[in-house]
């Protein structure tokens, strides 16, 4: 882990000297925040988005520019997430023929590619997984959220700038410390918030659900303090066993990872899936399940975004909330066969649910589930006939609205897919960004 953050953060600070030496600055031009930058960048983002036609890519407003109340250089950069460095040729005429000059520093910094308009705008094209995409996203909300870690970038940078440097990339360098400081500050608290809603999520749904519930489900969940364990009541049964939220909200040291197995031993469980979170206490919670013949089955996508711009919901269905007398209709389109398991919240605080009508048929319907200030979004599922038509579509955007107006900052999903996942794709086009895999293990009994 050590290794990955310095490879980044010296990748960060090539970044920055050559952007410096590009632009030739010895003095830095700056400027206080002018509202106008968001609409420089949506005419260039405009532009660039019709003009890559069906080339996948994200494009976001990432920099000073994208900070209210930060004042900044007046350039506004574009983050470009493409999904492969190999798409890179099929870019670069475009761009150029926006009025964008490639400037090739692949040699120097790989994975990379640069565009400038003079003296304007600035491409950054990079992967959309990369560390380098993701540092950008999470620096810009943290600051967007923090108006004293804001102002205090400020003052730094409006200080700086009144020097006369002789060498253009001290300027760069005399910013960095406080540039990798906020990184992992962003990381850290973007991670607690969007960690911790799923967590309480599980803990309200689960571990409240009604004991007649629990039965007609053939479904037990018990909370144990350093996780929640998710069992099938009698065998056989298509339940997954499932441990969640270990070492999210208490130790789970190795005495605990034992009681874990014994437990499910005890039930007749062939095998154990636990999904492990980046903020699980302890920090070697990881290797003790090395340890104890756990073996990494693969990842989960991790998703979040903030709400500091919303979408507008255009849709020729119908998209409404519903309350406990359409339950029945919501629970038969996510899950028939335990209907009330996924419907026993609704009606009650901080839960939202919602269905997709198509001339009065229940096509689609989706969830959200809201804690402090951060929006969970989850259990989607859509009438097979009805995919790809623009459902799931909707109720993202239309969740994403309420979020917002119900005062949130922060929104986390997951998708059990990859890249080539139409959920990932459906995320990532309404603004959410790839935080973390998270990874899944399993322990399978010998029996």
């Amino acid at each position: 882990m050590i290794s990955i953050l310095q490879k980044a953060l010296t990748l960060n600070k090539i970044y920055f000297n050559f952007v410096l030496r590009t632009i030739h600055l010895l003095k830095v031009e700056f400027t206080d925040y002018n509202p106008d930058w968001i609409n420089l960048y949506n005419k260039e983002k405009e532009l660039i988005v019709k003009a890559l036609g069906n080339i996948p890519h994200q494009i976001r407003h990432v920099g000073s520019t994208s900070v209210p109340g930060l004042g900044a250089k007046p350039v506004i950069d574009i983050l470009l997430g493409i999904n492969s460095f190999s798409e890179l040729p099929n870019i670069i005429p475009v761009l150029n023929n926006l009025g964008f000059e490639y400037r090739n520093f692949e040699h120097l910094i790989p994975q990379w590619a640069y565009f400038t308009k003079p003296s304007y705008c600035h491409v950054h094209c990079v992967e959309v997984t990369s560390d380098f995409y993701r540092r950008q996203i999470v620096f810009r909300d943290y600051l967007r959220v923090h108006d004293d870690i804001r102002d205090e970038y400020y003052s730094i940078k409006k200080e700086l700038a009144q020097i006369d440097w002789e060498n253009p990339t001290d300027y760069s360098e005399a910013k960095d410390d406080f540039i990798r400081s906020i990184e992992k500050k962003a990381v850290e608290y973007i991670t607690n918030k969007i960690e911790t809603a799923e967590a309480v999520k599980f803990s309200e749904v689960y571990c409240l659900a009604p004991a007649q519930v629990q039965i007609e489900s053939n479904i037990s969940y018990e909370n144990f303090g350093p996780a929640i364990f998710q069992s099938a009541i009698t065998q056989p049964s298509d339940i997954s066993n499932r441990v969640m939220n270990l070492g999210i909200f208490e130790e789970a040291d190795e005495s605990f990872i034992d009681f874990m197995i014994d437990y499910f031993s005890s039930a007749n469980s062939k095998e154990i899936n636990i999904q492990l979170s980046p903020i699980a206490m302890p920090e070697n919670l990881l290797d003790l399940l090395w340890k104890k013949g756990f073996f990494h089955s693969g990842n989960v996508s991790r998703f979040y975004r903030d709400t500091f711009s919303v979408p507008v919901l255009q849709t020729d269905f119908e998209v409404k909330e519903i309350d406990e007398e359409q339950a029945s209709v919501f629970g038969k389109l996510v899950e028939p066969e335990r209907i009330n398991l996924f419907t026993h919240p609704i009606g009650k605080q901080n839960w939202h649910f919602y269905i997709v009508l198509d001339k009065g048929k229940a096509i689609a319907a989706a969830c959200m589930y809201i804690h402090e200030d951060t929006a969970w979004f989850g259990w989607a599922a859509t009438l097979e006939k009805y995919k790809n038509k623009g459902a799931q579509s909707a109720l993202i955007a239309k969740r994403i609205i309420d979020a917002k107006n119900l005062g949130c900052k922060w929104i986390t999903s997951t998708t059990s897919g990859d890249e080539k996942n139409a959920s990932y794709h459906n995320l990532m086009k309404f603004g959410f960004n790839l935080m973390f895999k998270r990874p899944v293990f399993l322990y399978k009994q010998n029996k």
